[in-house]
């Protein structure tokens, strides 16, 4: 099992496994994340700009069973579990975004403490209709316009 950390301020170094090598884009921590074990931790209060105010719809590829989380950064490799809630977000804040997890076919994804923002016509679409994906929802927060 490895955990692999994304937050803005992050050097996006390989193998992105403390708060100070964190990924700077949830899809590069994603691609990185390959065991059926792995962690994808998004500190919430430092969203990547690319995946909170995203320019265009985005589709997030996951490997085989990930879980992704919303976390603090409590230093070094450490975190706490903590939703994002009403303040911050995947998505764009103010532009319809189509936002996509997109699991691979047997694929099962966890998904805990996110917030997936859109403008009113966005579209928030958990799988791509694989065969056999699973995609499960804890405590996350969906919020359209």
């Amino acid at each position: 099992m490895a955990t692999y950390f994304v937050a803005s301020s992050g050097s996006n170094t390989s193998p992105y496994d403390t708060w100070a090598k964190a990924a700077t884009s949830v899809q590069t921590a994603l691609t990185a994340a390959s065991s059926g074990s792995d962690i994808v931790v998004i500190q919430k209060d430092a969203v990547p700009t690319g995946d909170a105010e995203a320019s265009g719809n985005v589709t997030y590829t996951t490997a085989n069973h990930v879980t992704v989380i919303s976390a603090t950064n409590d230093g070094g490799s450490a975190y706490t579990y903590s939703a994002m809630g009403a303040t911050y977000w995947l998505g764009n804040s103010t532009t319809a975004r189509t936002i996509i997890f997109d699991g691979g076919a047997d694929d099962r994804v966890l998904l805990a403490g996110l917030t997936f923002r859109t403008g009113s016509t966005g579209v928030l679409r958990l799988a791509n209709g694989a065969a056999g994906v699973q995609i499960v929802g804890i405590d996350n927060y969906l919020w359209n316009g």
